[in-house]
């Protein structure tokens, strides 16, 4: 009797759900809403990306903010005696800058103004970026990176979270290797951002002489070669030094649990690829801009 009931139940559910239509205003019958495919799936998990029409909207205040430089003015003589904005002195200016990007530093599917000052590098390979609420030109902080870098959202597939990771190495001359695994934090009350080492590793680098072996080539035998060597290596997590058995243990629970987003990467484009040296300060920001805004990063709706 159970099983007969169960079945009724059931058929029941089937016709309830074969039928289920969404009413109009005008009392029309019409299909039930279909949510869009997610533009990326992870572990189960759809995300989305923001859409064309949405990012055009950002041009505008884009271009009004990457147009307002602070410039230096002169003597004449080449002494420098001050600062002014290169367009507006009542808005919010930027420092000039090597390149510019576009990164959602504060999580809410609007993305932040990356700007590369001038003067923030160096033989090392480090680079700073401020980062700018493009709309209201406050800066909120700054972010670290260097060379072969890769700034780019990862799904923490086990806090079901998204973790913006910054990856790059610098050098200090030919002796010496660091190799920076960042996260960037963004605090709404403090409305600020900023980068905090996760994974750190330093190499000391050393040459040790050594005889070529004497199974090598005559012309080779007996001749001196120089061997790399790494005479001391230290390891930290979230900026304390540990062994090398809990750098790697960490390192690969970062490896299990976050899959990268490759869509989201930061793209920089530079000055002199976007714009023209004669080109006037309004031009330069309206055309840096329209590359931020067409670029191929996408931004993940919150």
């Amino acid at each position: 009797m159970i099983r007969v009931l169960s079945l009724g139940v059931l058929f029941v559910m089937l016709l309830l759900l074969a039928g289920c239509v969404y009413q109009s205003k005008d009392g029309n019958e019409e299909a039930p809403a279909q949510s869009p495919a997610a533009d990326c799936v992870i572990n189960g998990r759809g995300f989305y990306f923001v859409k064309d029409e949405v990012r055009q909207t950002w041009t505008e205040p884009l271009a009004k903010l990457l147009s307002n430089v602070r410039v230096p003015y002169g003597d004449g003589r080449g002494d420098i005696l001050g600062y002014q904005a290169s367009m507006d002195p009542h808005a919010p200016v930027i420092p000039q800058s090597y390149s510019c990007g576009l990164l959602d530093v504060t999580g809410d599917g609007i993305p932040e103004l990356l700007v590369f000052p001038e003067g923030f590098t160096g033989s090392s390979g480090t680079a700073t970026y401020y980062v700018y609420n493009f709309y209201s030109g406050q800066k909120l902080g700054s972010i670290e990176g260097g060379m072969g870098q890769s700034i780019c959202f990862y799904y923490n597939t086990a806090s079901d979270d998204l973790d913006l990771v910054g990856e790059y190495w610098i050098q200090s001359g030919w002796s010496w290797r660091g190799r920076f695994t960042d996260k960037i934090y963004y605090d709404d009350m403090l409305m600020e951002c900023w980068s905090s080492n996760y994974l750190f590793i330093e190499h000391d680098i050393d040459n040790e002489k050594i005889d070529v072996v004497e199974e090598a080539s005559d012309e080779l035998s007996g001749t001196e070669a120089w061997l790399e060597i790494y005479p001391n290596t230290e390891y930290y997590v979230n900026g304390s030094a540990v062994s090398l058995d809990k750098y790697y243990s960490e390192y690969e629970r970062f490896v299990r649990e976050s899959i990268r987003i490759p869509e989201t990467e930061l793209i920089l484009f530079a000055w002199r690829d976007v714009a023209d040296s004669e080109d006037d300060y309004a031009v330069r920001g309206r055309k840096m801009a329209e590359a931020l805004v067409n670029s191929r990063q996408e931004f993940l709706l919150p």
